[in-house]
Formats: C-alpha cells, sequence, structure tokens
C-alpha cells in the first residue's frame, strides 16, 4: 500500500483566521399556516360513508352461494399462498 504525505496542506499555525462578517438578523419566523387543503379533505373524508351498502350486499350473495369460490379458483388461492410462504427457521 502506497501513502502519499500531505506536503501540500498548509501549517494551521500559519493560516490567518478568516475574517468574520456582521451575523444578519434572522428573519422573523412566520407561523402562518393555511389549513384550507387540510379542512377541504376533511369534509370530503366525511362524505365518504363508512359502510359501503353495495359491496356488503354483494358480499351477502357470495356467502349464501354455496359454489362459491368453484374449485379451480380455491386451488389458484393456495398456489399462491404457497409459493410466498416463508420456510420457519428453527429455534
Amino acid at each position: 500500500m502506497r501513502v502519499d504525505p500531505n506536503h501540500h496542506v498548509p501549517d494551521p499555525s500559519k493560516v490567518a483566521p478568516a475574517k468574520s462578517k456582521p451575523a444578519a438578523a434572522p428573519e422573523p419566523e412566520q407561523n402562518t399556516t393555511d389549513f384550507a387543503a387540510s379542512t377541504q379533505l376533511t369534509k370530503a373524508m366525511e362524505k365518504i360513508p363508512l359502510v359501503r351498502s353495495d359491496k356488503v350486499a354483494m358480499a351477502k350473495q357470495l356467502v349464501q352461494n354455496p359454489n362459491y369460490p368453484d374449485d379451480a379458483t380455491l386451488r389458484k388461492v393456495a398456489d399462491v399462498v404457497t409459493d410466498h410462504l416463508k420456510p420457519e427457521e428453527p429455534s
């Protein structure tokens, strides 16, 4: 391994300190926050129903059907689930 000396770095004791500039007065902090977008979002969320009756009705209809889901669909879902299972690590 080759190590190059730092001959080009000036001696810190011989370097003149930087001239300091007078500190600028900090700008006053502006505490004005616009909550209009947040308020609009809250109002829009209040309009969304908590229960989607159309989806509940469809789910009830599917549950009552003894052929839902069919065997082919169950096999496909089982295959996807087993493909994504991670082996259990020994304790």
